[in-house]
């Protein structure tokens, strides 16, 4: 909830170019991952794993889109950072969630 709104106040920042290509599929990444942790916290124990590996795609793909937006300097390094260090955050958090299934 908190990567999304700092990453919502900062889309805000975003050239006009990139605001609606990268920053809003930026922003389609991150409720994606949000809407895979749902499906698997409501997901019978043996149906988590396909939405804990989608949602790990997508966090690459994230880190992915991040680092590109950082370097056309549509991102601050600063903000970048911050970003980083929550994505791998949340990383560690699914990455054990899905071990601790297998």
């Amino acid at each position: 909830y908190q990567f999304y709104r700092h990453f919502y106040m900062c889309l805000k920042n975003f050239p006009r170019q990139h605001r609606y290509s990268l920053g809003g599929e930026c922003e389609r990444l991150i409720l994606d991952i949000f809407r895979c942790a749902l499906l698997a916290s409501q997901a019978f124990r043996s149906s988590k794993i396909p939405y804990l590996e989608e949602g790990v795609i997508k966090i690459k793909l994230l880190r992915i889109h991040l680092r590109l937006a950082k370097d056309i300097e549509a991102l601050d390094n600063k903000n970048y950072l911050r970003f980083q260090e929550e994505l791998e955050e949340i990383a560690k958090i699914v990455g054990g969630w899905k071990r601790s299934l297998v």
